[in-house]
C-alpha cells in the first residue's frame, strides 16, 4: 500500500545528441513504484551502448528500493561493457 502522503514519480525522456538518452525522474521513488523506474532504466539504456543520463534533480524522496533499482541499474550497465 502506498502512503497517503507518498507523491508517484513521473518520467520524461529526452533524446540528446549523438542518441543519448536523458531520464529525468521527478516525485518519489519507493517500494510501490520501484519495478516502474526499473522499466524506465531499462527503456532509456537500450540504445546500443551510447549510454544515459540520469537526471534526479526533481526528485523529491529516493527509498531503499529505489536505490536498489540505480545500482542494479550500474550494474548491468558495467557487465555490458
Amino acid at each position: 500500500m502506498v502512503p497517503q502522503d507518498s507523491l508517484p514519480a513521473s518520467y520524461k525522456h529526452s533524446r540528446l545528441l549523438n542518441d543519448i538518452i536523458c531520464l529525468s525522474v521527478a516525485g518519489e521513488t519507493d517500494l510501490a513504484n520501484a519495478p516502474e523506474v526499473s522499466a524506465q532504466l531499462k527503456v532509456a539504456t537500450e540504445n546500443d551502448g551510447r549510454g544515459a543520463i540520469l537526471d534526479l534533480r526533481e526528485l523529491r524522496y529516493i527509498g531503499s528500493s529505489g536505490i536498489k533499482v540505480l545500482l542494479r541499474c550500474s550494474s548491468r550497465r558495467d557487465r555490458e561493457q
